[in-house]
């Protein structure tokens, strides 16, 4: 038989066994949860990545978005501009065609030529400045014919030749078969007809009228 002494050692023994069994299961168990707990932060890393990266692509979709509808605002507001500029284009052009045509059922002949000559001098159309391609002579000659029908006067368009032209003095940069466009005026007390450049105010006879 074992003695006392012996018998107490080995329940000594027998404990600390036990509890080296009982830390050691603890410490696998803490282990074990740390292991989940890695295993969880690990997913949610990953999902929060993901988010992440969703939240990007979404922050990219509303900017590109954002700048999609600044150029259709743009877009919108230029053709609302560009619209009421052709509304204003064609009041005006409506005013200047009444006013034309008021002036063109109005109008008459010249009643002499001293009043033509008048007329000429008050004018300022032969001021305007030569563009070529864009403002020549046939707006030089329809501009005046516009201004005569405003005080009450009819000048015709014509297109004649150069060489016609300088037939009465009149000197031009041009080949004589060149067309030129002009003015034709009839003064009723001279009974004639006078050509009329616009460009510079000259008048020339051209005919009397029987």
């Amino acid at each position: 038989m074992l003695s006392l002494e012996a018998s107490l050692m080995a329940r000594k023994v027998l404990y600390a066994l036990v509890l080296i069994l009982i830390v050691l299961a603890s410490v696998g168990y803490e282990f074990y949860v740390i292991e989940q707990q890695s295993v969880k932060i690990r997913v949610q890393t990953v999902l929060i990545e993901n988010q992440r990266i969703a939240i990007g692509e979404m922050n990219a979709t509303i900017i590109e978005l954002r700048s999609e509808n600044a150029k259709l605002v743009i877009t919108v507001k230029q053709k609302e501009e560009a619209i009421r500029e052709f509304k204003d284009q064609l009041s005006e052009l409506q005013i200047q065609v009444y006013d034309l045509t008021r002036a063109l059922e109005n109008s008459s002949n010249w009643p002499d030529l001293d009043t033509l000559k008048t007329f000429l001098a008050r004018d300022q159309t032969d001021t305007n400045r030569y563009v070529k391609g864009s403002y020549e002579c046939e707006e030089f000659a329809l501009d005046l014919q516009k201004a005569a029908y405003k005080k009450g006067y009819f000048l015709s368009v014509q297109y004649v030749t150069v060489g016609l032209l300088e037939q009465y003095g009149w000197e031009y940069q041009a080949p004589r078969a060149m067309t030129h466009v002009c003015n034709l005026a009839f003064a009723i007390k001279e009974n004639a007809f006078y050509i009329v450049e616009p460009q510079t105010d000259e008048i020339a006879f051209l005919s009397y009228a029987d």
